[in-house]
């Protein structure tokens, strides 16, 4: 087959390969995540990887022979640790003038298919367990923080470089200002391990900035992050933007979707890992649920108590609308919740030293909440606290 003529830019790879219809399988919806060499689609079942026609010298991407190459040494090199991952290079094709996975036509362009996990953190523990039946060394968990703690140090000492830069515009040293924050407290985190998993939850109403500060604290401590807004999709098997049915409300549905986010921290915890649980939790008995299973497994547990004004609730809520998301809350929703909101009390644990309740104020911006629930965390183990930046 003659090669193709035609190559898509990246622009229209990154919009073609966003829509489902792309990929010969079921696809609800797909996620993109890129760095500065490669675009990752997700698609639930299996993720895709593109590199960027790019020529940084030391790196170069620059032509579709070049990037079928380093696909195929990436293939290469990681299936001899994942190969239950790491799967096949797979064209990409034209039809009907649109980029697509597979098909008859001739290739424009190459991407790894790889079998999708649900994070990082998982991505880690299987690359560790791959290495140990390789090679039958047990030591790789014990210094595994070390190196991990040492690129995070590094990407903020690049950060702050960047800051210091005068001909960088002001918002740009602002936000790399903000990564060096973040990469620090990654640092601090994995040098401070617990010696046991955490099992974290986020109470507050829609709209109080929970979610938002979830995620940011799942990339510092780091956690494995469970969302009820996400699992309700995904047990309706919709579109995360796609907006659900009252049915889907209901309060014993609202136990079916709790119940799951449950049972998913379960299998989380039993590989030692943290798992930071993303719902309203304004139930006393939701909450007492999510205690119960800490306890049964040995596991801190964090109560993590999001408060916001009002006024700023309600902006949020409103501004919402125009951008939908796995959310489906409104000011609707915020009223009832307001009505049936049962008082935090932290639930009885019978180890008091292993059970936290932290107040965070979510009118913040999302980094300072993040950077203090993480002094929290770390003051657990009786390290002295990293100073600010």
């Amino acid at each position: 087959m003659a090669p193709s003529t035609f190559h898509p830019d990246i622009k229209q790879i990154l919009e073609d390969l966003s829509d489902p219809a792309a990929y010969s399988h079921p696809v609800v919806s797909v996620r993109t995540i890129q760095t500065h060499v490669s675009c990752v689609f997700l698609t639930g079942d299996y993720a895709y990887k593109v590199k960027k026609p790019v020529d940084f010298g030391f790196l170069n991407y620059s032509t579709l022979e070049l990037r079928k190459h380093y696909c195929g040494q990436e293939l290469l090199l990681n299936r001899r640790l994942c190969p239950e991952i790491y799967l096949e290079i797979v064209p990409l094709t034209l039809r009907d003038g649109r980029v697509c996975v597979g098909g008859e036509g001739v290739p424009v362009e190459w991407a790894v298919r790889m079998r999708q996990l649900q994070d990082r953190a998982m991505l880690s523990a299987c690359l560790v367990d791959a290495y140990e039946r390789a090679t039958e060394d047990r030591s790789l968990r014990d210094v595994l923080p070390f190196y991990q703690a040492y690129r995070a140090c590094v990407r903020g000492n690049i950060a702050l470089l960047a800051a210091a830069e005068t001909e960088v515009p002001a918002s740009e040293r602002q936000r790399q200002r903000e990564i060096a924050e973040a990469a620090y407290d990654i640092a601090w985190c994995y040098s401070r391990r617990h010696q046991r998993p955490a099992l974290l939850i986020t109470v507050g109403f829609s709209g109080s900035g929970k979610s938002l500060l979830a995620r940011e604290l799942c990339r510092r401590l780091p956690a494995v992050l469970i969302s009820s807004d996400t699992v309700r999709k995904e047990l309706a098997g919709v579109a995360l933007t796609a907006r659900l049915k009252a049915e889907h409300y209901t309060v014993s549905q609202r136990g079916v979707v709790y119940e799951e986010i449950r049972r998913r921290a379960y299998r989380h915890l039993q590989r030692g890992e943290h798992v930071l649980l993303d719902a309203t939790f304004l139930s006393a008995r939701e909450r007492n649920a999510v205690s119960e299973l800490a306890q049964k497994y040995g596991a801190e547990f964090w109560l993590l108590e999001c408060r916001c004004p009002d006024p700023i609730i309600r902006q949020r809520l409103r501004s919402r609308s125009a951008h939908p998301g796995a959310s489906d809350a409104d000011l609707a929703v915020y009223e009832k919740q307001r009505l049936c909101q049962e008082p935090v009390v932290p639930p009885a644990f019978v180890d008091q030293e292993r059970s936290r309740h932290l107040i965070v104020h979510t009118d913040q911006p999302v980094g300072a909440a993040a950077h203090t629930v993480v002094t929290h965390f770390n003051a657990i183990t009786g390290f002295p606290a990293r100073a600010a930046l």
